[in-house]
């Protein structure tokens, strides 16, 4: 995930980058995040101000209590700054939310060695050993997966979204296995 301060910083990298995913229908998120980003710093600014202003007002009461004076018109003060702090901050927690949205969707800078392009723009960089030859058609891992009932894909995309497998079964231990396998190896 990019940083923000990195995108607030470059725009105009993230777009390029876009671009060489072939996402600049994209372009328009990170316009809107940076929008969004602008108003919530704006508006932490400005809860941060009435919250050091109630800091003051609250010694100025400690005061007023101390010299034996009334110091209820500036707890009706109090109040209304306390209301503003309030609403600033539900404002600013949705703002938070969809922030977090967009900026989850924009994703990282690729690689200056990237071809520019979806898989066809791919280039095969090293090649190593022969490729088995079969005299039938090899099915996909996904269609043998689930023959095998080892995965689970359409719940994998319900729960996390597409290309996220859930493995079941010996697929499960597999997996488990192949984790354990490479934390022990490195």
């Amino acid at each position: 995930m990019l940083d923000i301060k990195f995108i607030r910083e470059n725009p105009d990298v993230v777009k390029q980058a876009l671009t060489a995913r072939n996402q600049e229908k994209d372009h328009s998120k990170v316009d809107e995040l940076l929008q969004l980003d602008q108003e919530r710093r704006a508006l932490l600014t400005e809860t941060e101000s009435l919250k050091a202003e109630q800091n003051k007002v609250s010694k100025e009461v400690g005061k007023m209590k101390a010299k034996g004076e009334d110091p209820s018109a500036i707890f009706k003060e109090m109040k209304s700054l306390s209301q503003k702090t309030t609403e600033i901050d539900k404002k600013v927690g949705g703002l938070s939310q969809k922030i977090e949205l967009i900026w989850h969707a924009i994703p990282n800078n690729p690689h200056e060695s990237t071809p520019v392009g979806g898989e066809s723009a791919n280039e095969i960089v090293k090649e190593w050993g022969k490729a088995p030859k079969f005299d039938f058609k090899p099915a996909p891992h996904w269609e043998l997966g689930e023959k095998l009932d080892i995965l689970d894909l359409p719940r994998g995309t319900k729960i996390s979204g597409s290309g996220f497998p859930v493995y079941k079964g010996k697929g499960a231990l597999l997996e488990r296995a192949l984790i354990a396998f490479m934390l022990d190896l490195h």
